[in-house]
């Protein structure tokens, strides 16, 4: 029985599976492109390295879009990767909740906070554009 291990091309790159004795360290060639392929560590058989969380791509569904997005807020939605999850976290000052720690309340806003956010939706909900 021969262990199936991971190979990644030197020239693209590619990562692909093949079975081979433990003692053959020889470069493979590549399907891919023909390079030349040297055998990767890998965990359990398997190269998860690329590979995200799924519910990272849930998140996006709070994430602002349109014309309240930053750069960050359309770069985290347009690529949502674990890298620009942390990024994405920390512009927007979150972070996750420690291990016991109890989700905390919003600030309470006062009615002049109030009355001002709700007078500013109404200005930008009621503008007018002219010219294109």
């Amino acid at each position: 029985m021969m262990p199936l291990y991971d190979h990644q091309c030197a020239d693209c790159g590619h990562i692909f599976e093949s079975l081979a004795k433990m003692d053959d360290t020889s470069p493979l060639e590549c399907p891919e492109c023909g390079g030349k392929a040297r055998r990767i560590i890998s965990v359990s058989g398997t190269n998860c390295a690329n590979e995200d969380a799924e519910w990272i791509r849930s998140v996006t569904e709070v994430v602002p879009k349109g014309e309240d997005a930053t750069p960050i807020d359309r770069e985290f939605v347009r690529n949502p990767t674990r890298t620009n999850y942390r990024r994405w976290m920390r512009a927007r000052g979150l972070r996750h909740l420690e291990p016991g720690e109890k989700p905390s309340r919003p600030k309470r806003m006062s009615n002049e906070e109030i009355s001002r956010k709700l007078w500013e939706r109404r200005q930008k909900r009621n503008r007018i554009y002219i010219g294109g």
